[in-house]
């Protein structure tokens, strides 16, 4: 460990933030030096809901597929090196071999995979944020004061954020493809790409809760679907050394899912996943059309 590092990261930190704080006194609201654009310039058509709220989240939804895949992509660099690490462990080979784990290099990337999954339920537990956010803000009031209904609105809005979600696992997968291509190939396409989609039901099962929270109580649903998230991410660190009971595992939502490419992911659990899924969204599109907004 390096103390000034840290140091030295610390007053940087510092620093930046009284700069920030004297740069936004001296300027008025809005004359940023790259000001936002307040119209429709890039020719892109509006025709409904879906496209609107696609325009609105793009930016977004690309610097998520951005981070995803260049993370995975520096983990995929460095997949040979930690792999001959793993190798010369006896006790790790031994620990994963009795659940059916033979290559380490298959094993490393289930643990990143596992990694990325709890990043992806952090992205899933933002959208549903950003929901709660648009309706506080009063921008979801119109929607519901023109001829959209509630029901149209909403749902069109879980289905832009259960795709960009698929899209963000995808990109995870190429990016770990792609990384470990330049340096021992260990990894296929096919096993990324799986290992990628195997992320998504884990993700949509908390965007699913958040969503029915947010239908009931708006206010409760990002602090609700954090806990949940930080909840399934301790358990799944320390179930296993602490030899807790499955019945406590089992609320973990990461628990569920297997370390792919290492292990062939649960299809049949995952369909089972999408059916729980829909009935959440179901249950908070139902309340949010029962309450009023804000």
């Amino acid at each position: 460990p390096r103390l000034l590092g840290v140091v030295l990261t610390f007053i940087t930190t510092i620093r930046l933030k009284v700069l920030t704080s004297s740069f936004s006194t001296r300027r008025d609201v809005g004359a940023s030096l790259v000001p936002e654009r307040r119209t429709n310039r890039d020719g892109a058509k509006i025709t409904g809901t879906f496209s609107l709220w696609f325009k609105l989240q793009r930016a977004n939804i690309g610097g998520w597929m951005a981070g995803f895949f260049f993370m995975s992509f520096a983990f995929g660099l460095v997949a040979h090196g930690a792999t001959t690490a793993f190798g010369s462990s006896s006790g790790i080979q031994k620990a994963f071999a009795s659940l059916g784990i033979s290559k380490m290099s298959e094993l490393f990337f289930g643990v990143i995979f596992m990694i990325l999954t709890a990043a992806l339920m952090f992205a899933s537990i933002s959208n549903a944020s950003a929901l709660r956010e648009q309706e506080s803000e009063g921008y979801l009031d119109q929607f519901l004061v023109a001829t959209v209904s509630r029901t149209n609105a909403l749902l069109s809005r879980i289905v832009v954020s259960a795709v960009s979600l698929v899209a963000i696992a995808l990109c995870a997968g190429l990016g770990a493809f792609s990384g470990s291509s330049l340096r021992s190939g260990t990894l296929s396409i096919k096993d990324a790409l799986f290992a990628g989609i195997n992320m998504v039901p884990s993700a949509l099962l908390i965007f699913g809760f958040t969503i029915a929270i947010f239908g009931f109580a708006p206010r409760a649903a990002t602090v609700i679907g954090q806990s949940l998230l930080s909840w399934s991410f301790l358990m799944e660190l320390i179930g296993s050394t602490l030899k807790l009971n499955h019945w406590l595992l089992d609320t973990s939502f990461l628990h569920h899912m297997t370390f792919a490419p290492a292990a062939e992911p649960r299809w049949g659990q995952h369909a089972l996943v999408a059916v729980i899924v829909l009935a959440l969204i179901g249950v908070g599109i139902f309340a949010f059309n029962t309450r009023d907004t804000h």
